[in-house]
């Protein structure tokens, strides 16, 4: 396998795209007959999908927006057309979003604390009206499932009132969590992200690897991390998660959101902006070379770094469709040992609207890669102390040939960039990357371990 080593190599291309494009009504009557193929599989007669503004990726799938201030509630009968209730606030919303047929219920519940609630029906009411009754199967459908590992398989996550009310009216029995219809690794349905969607995503990947890029340019001794954070671009696009930039200790949490902490030289960063359907993330010390870091840190490239970029090496040279998550998982192990490195948490998983919907790559899946899986390289190693780890997180697109041919046919100038990107990685970088795999983000494969030296980065030999 080739070497990281650190070289000039040329900057990547991080222009930000301005064809991105609204998604249309067929890609939306596709997924709702998709849905409903899945239901009647599982014979489920009605699902019931709940969103609030932090859970809105499965409502949003199929509606086109998410609910902003309130929680929302979408009932999906199996052969009639979909009921969304909605409070004060988002009610005439789907008027101008929402792609297919549908009947809006004016629910003041699920409005803000003390808003109006006159003369309305309860929810139960409303469900008996639509001829939700006995003999009824439901599904529900929140954010999160349980397994086995969980100990409480048949758990639900979404609030109270919801699950008592469908059990009161079919029984315990015939309400279960169908959460894995949509998330669920091997086979939900937004396992998967179509070219359309794509589409939208890449435009957010555009912004955040160009903003994360941008941070990494211009950090500078003696700011703060807040004044640091004003290169964050991101054009008024939703997050999927909260902005992240910190210093020193706390870095290695990797989580907090800037301050007023100030930046000094020899200072670890990590820095990371999420959108919806992208995120990317840098770690690397405030430094122009080992010189500038603590004397028990200066040989970080050698004991964390280079064995860390050989680990991202190894996961996009196996990524393709058709490999499993247990295989990936077992190449990224052998190059990287998970006890001598410390990553406590997948090595990948697969990204959308929500930053982590879930992962086909742990110890032992048999799940299969898919074309069309959109796929996070999120290795995060957690070294002993006094090292701290490294982050090279971007998002690439696995698309088979038939699937390239399409995105080439539907979205020539989508598929032309990342073709370029591919290019620029096996070029420019010298990674090995397959013919299935597509980077998302401008930034992927692009590391820096000394943010004061501008020009160094690592590339394969």
């Amino acid at each position: 396998m080739r070497q990281p080593v650190l070289q000039e190599p040329d900057f990547p291309d991080v222009s930000l795209v301005e064809d991105y494009a609204e998604l249309g009504a067929d890609l939306f009557a596709r997924r709702f007959q998709a849905l409903h193929e899945k239901m009647d599989e599982h014979s489920i007669g009605y699902l019931v999908i709940y969103a609030d503004r932090e859970h809105a990726a499965n409502f949003r799938y199929l509606m086109n927006f998410e609910p902003r201030f309130e929680e929302a509630i979408l009932v999906v009968p199996l052969k009639s057309r979909p009921v969304v209730f909605l409070g004060n606030e988002n009610r005439l919303v789907p008027n101008h979003f929402t792609r297919v047929e549908h009947e809006v219920v004016h629910f003041p519940s699920l409005s803000l604390l003390d808003q109006p609630r006159i003369g309305r029906n309860s929810f139960k009411d409303y469900l008996m009206q639509m001829g939700i009754g006995n003999d009824a199967r439901i599904g529900i459908v929140g954010w999160k499932y349980f397994t086995r590992a969980d100990g409480m398989e048949s758990a639900f996550e979404v609030p109270h009132y919801l699950v008592e009310t469908l059990r009161s009216l079919v029984g315990q029995a015939n309400v279960e969590n169908a959460t894995a219809l949509f998330m669920h690794a091997g086979h939900g349905l937004r396992s998967v992200v179509e070219p359309a969607q794509l589409a939208e995503y890449e435009y957010a990947a555009c912004l955040v690897s160009g903003s994360v890029l941008a941070v990494l340019d211009n950090v500078q001794p003696g700011q703060s991390e807040l004044a640091l954070a004003r290169h964050f671009q991101t054009r008024g696009l939703p997050a999927c998660c909260h902005p992240m930039l910190s210093v020193k200790e706390k870095a290695r949490l990797g989580l907090p959101s800037p301050s007023t902490q100030r930046i000094d030289r020899g200072d670890f960063l990590t820095v990371a902006l999420g959108l919806r359907g992208a995120l990317s993330c840098r770690a690397a010390y405030v430094a122009g070379g080992p010189d500038d870091m603590p004397a028990d840190c200066r040989d970080w490239v050698g004991q964390v770094v280079r064995p860390y970029m050989s680990a991202a090496y190894t996961w996009i040279k196996s990524l393709k469709a058709g490999v499993t998550g247990g295989e990936i998982y077992q190449a990224i192990e052998q190059a990287y040992p998970r006890e001598r490195h410390g990553w406590p948490l997948n090595p990948g998983h697969l990204i959308a609207d929500d930053e982590w919907v879930s992962s086909p790559i742990y110890q032992g899946s048999t799940i299969a890669i898919k074309s069309g899986s959109y796929m996070q390289l999120d290795i995060i190693p957690a070294p002993a102390r006094p090292w701290f780890g490294a982050n090279i997180e971007d998002g690439y697109y696995v698309a088979d040939s038939s699937l390239r041919q399409q995105l080439a046919a539907q979205h020539p100038a989508l598929y032309a960039r990342m073709r370029q990107r591919r290019s620029y990685m096996m070029e420019k970088l010298g990674f090995s990357v397959s013919e299935d795999l597509l980077p998302v983000s401008p930034g992927c494969g692009y590391y820096r371990p000394y943010l004061l030296d501008k020009r160094k980065a690592f590339v394969f030999e």
